[in-house]
């Protein structure tokens, strides 16, 4: 009985091996249009061919391991945020750069009188274990060739330097979550995306990007095997 044992705990061993380590997580993302909006605003892909949704559901397959985004916000040729620019301005989908995650896409004007319309963005967060406590959220567009960017974390619990977020920091655009359930609301930050209702220019292209910040004193082997859902929801300001 006691060589029984033995055996069989042997056989168990590599099992229990393979669950305790660290898997990479996955992140699982909606995009949705209010539906009382829908008849004025759409998500595209390609505006030109008149392409439209009103809602995206990720294909969940996008795993990602900790890292530090320090090319993302780098100078290059003397141009700021030059590699989050590429991806903003690559095929619009799902997007990448290493273990940074993310999806780019148009938000489009259908208003027929052709004026122009302010459009709010909430992000929230559902079926959360933990990883919140390490992700970061990018959101970015241009609006008249100005860069507009954001970089959103849940409130670290000890003070912590990031010095690959000095561009960042210099520009004021390093948010904390607005709560444990919502990552940023334009409407209560006043800073709600114009549309322009003129035809050939009734869109804005919009790029999201995660990552798990493995700088962040909170990032650890438990936190990321775990996955996160995250909910975007656009709706017009009347």
């Amino acid at each position: 009985m006691k060589y029984l044992k033995k055996i069989l705990l042997l056989s168990i061993l590599p099992i229990l091996i393979i669950i305790s380590s660290c898997t990479s997580s996955k992140t699982y993302l909606t995009i949705s249009i209010k539906k009382s909006d829908t008849e004025s605003i759409s998500l595209s892909l390609d505006p030109s061919k008149k392409s439209y949704f009103t809602s995206y559901k990720s294909k969940n397959n996008d795993k990602f391991s900790p890292t530090s985004p320090d090319d993302l916000f780098k100078e290059k040729n003397g141009k700021s945020f030059a590699l989050i620019d590429d991806l903003h301005n690559a095929n619009p989908g799902e997007v990448s750069e290493g273990d940074i995650k993310g999806y780019s896409f148009y938000f489009v004007n259908n208003n027929s009188n052709y004026k122009d319309i302010t459009v709010s963005l909430k992000l929230t967060i559902s079926k959360d274990k933990g990883l919140s406590d390490a992700i970061r959220v990018m959101t970015y567009y241009t609006s008249d060739g100005v860069q507009n960017f954001r970089v959103y974390q849940k409130e670290d619990k000890e003070e912590t330097t990031y010095d690959s977020y000095s561009m960042i920091l210099s520009r004021n655009a390093l948010k904390n979550f607005k709560d444990n359930k919502t990552i940023f609301d334009t409407n209560s930050g006043n800073e709600n995306i114009v549309i322009s209702g003129n035809q050939g220019s009734n869109y804005v292209r919009y790029t999201i990007l995660f990552w798990l910040e493995e700088a962040d004193p909170d990032c650890n082997e438990k936190i990321s095997a775990k996955n996160i859902y995250f909910n975007l929801e656009a709706s017009i300001i009347s």
